[in-house]
């Protein structure tokens, strides 16, 4: 009797080339964190960056206290100043521009790669493609690097982008919503343009939540507790400005203009 030729498991070619893709994929991150990490003193060093630097190391120093506000907006108030609270943290291990300068890059590149772990773990082998795929191009995308190498606020907010993602991808337990609503808003306090965030996911969670009737089965305590914690510097912040809100009433006023939300 002659015996059969073995045959190759039908699920060994896709499972090797779903192997080969990661491979690829952690390679565009590692080279997307290199990217991030290369001449670090090529950076700026304008007057917002000087402003920024100086500002925590005063406070690193005890020079002055934590500040309620931070660097002027481009509608003419200041910032919160969570923002200066997170480059004060980062001062206590860099005293120099260039040393900052590295903090701000690996809290750019360690998002990466939690989300790289977060998909693996939590998202279904057939959607995994788009998900990876997404995140190596962002990875290498050359705006991204810049602007992850920067001693600028808007690069503080990748890793609070993926808190929020987390908080939210678990919103129906009480910790996820929760984590959900004081990432939010402590996001909108280290830069203005957090809100876009917190606003547009809030909405998109509310339509596509109540089309699947499944609003209620978000943790909606944790995320109200989470959002009205990281909301008191926030209130702090507005008893600081709101004597200022008066002069600048036309740059706020522009929110109304339809141009002010096509440029964004």
């Amino acid at each position: 009797m002659i015996n059969p030729t073995p045959q190759t498991p039908n699920n060994q070619q896709p499972t090797t080339k779903n192997q080969l893709q990661l491979l690829v994929i952690i390679g565009f991150l590692i080279i997307g964190s290199l990217l991030r990490l290369l001449w670090t003193a090529d950076m700026e060093w304008k007057g917002e960056e000087q402003w920024m630097f100086n500002q925590a190391q005063q406070i690193v120093n005890g020079i002055i206290p934590l500040p309620l506000s931070g660097i002027q907006s481009s509608i003419g108030i200041p910032n919160p100043g969570m923002g200066v609270w997170c480059f004060a943290a980062i001062a206590k291990f860099a005293d120099d521009p260039v040393s900052m300068a590295r903090g701000v890059q690996l809290l750019n590149i360690v998002p990466m790669w939690l989300f790289l772990a977060f998909v693996l773990w939590q998202v279904g082998k057939e959607q995994q493609h788009t998900w990876l795929w997404g995140l190596a191009i962002a990875s290498v995308n050359p705006l991204a690097i810049i602007l992850s190498r920067k001693i600028w606020i808007p690069d503080l907010l990748a890793p609070f982008c993926f808190l929020i993602f987390l908080g939210h991808w678990f919103r129906q337990k009480f910790w996820g919503s929760f984590l959900w609503g004081i990432a939010g808003i402590c996001s909108g306090q280290v830069h203005m343009g957090g809100f876009f965030v917190v606003i547009g996911i809030f909405c998109c969670t509310v339509w596509h939540d109540g089309r699947k009737k499944i609003l209620k089965k978000t943790a909606w305590m944790g995320y109200i507790l989470g959002t009205s914690l990281g909301s008191i510097p926030l209130l702090l912040w507005l008893g600081e400005v709101l004597p200022q809100w008066q002069g600048s009433r036309s740059s706020i006023l522009g929110l109304l203009v339809p141009k002010f939300y096509s440029q964004w």
